[in-house]
């Protein structure tokens, strides 16, 4: 139905103008009630679907699900176990806080010498 045709049947049925956007907004308004209902009906076969499981029979069957996205979505290069296995060799662990040597009040740390170069500084950009 085009939005002139529905101006002419609200006009003739209701005796109420509405204006051009207004007939044409409906066909979409129309499609979005659709999907929302559909949507909707989803989400309540899903909440009855939870509902006839035991409590235990629920919490393996997400344990599942969690298992397959994880194994689906993950490289084993990111797990712990690559890590330390790649760097083992060659990073060591630091000792314990305990066992470091005691910072004296004497002990003060100079910022690096200052390096003047020759010419005029180069202009900041940022």
């Amino acid at each position: 139905m085009k939005p002139k045709d529905l101006i002419l049947e609200v006009l003739d049925q209701f005796g109420v103008n509405i204006s051009y956007f207004t007939a044409w907004k409906a066909k979409g308004q129309a499609l979005v009630d659709k999907y929302s209902l559909a949507v909707m009906g989803l989400l309540h076969q899903r909440r009855e679907l939870a509902c006839e499981m035991a409590d235990n029979e629920l919490i393996p069957a997400v344990r599942d699900v969690i298992e397959r996205l994880e194994k689906k979505h993950t490289s084993p290069f990111y797990h712990v176990n690559a890590f330390r296995a790649t760097y083992g060799g060659y990073i060591f662990p630091f000792d314990n806080e305990e066992d470091w040597g005691k910072v004296k009040p004497e002990d003060v740390v100079q910022p690096p010498p200052l390096e003047r170069h020759p010419g005029r500084p180069k202009k900041q950009r940022g």
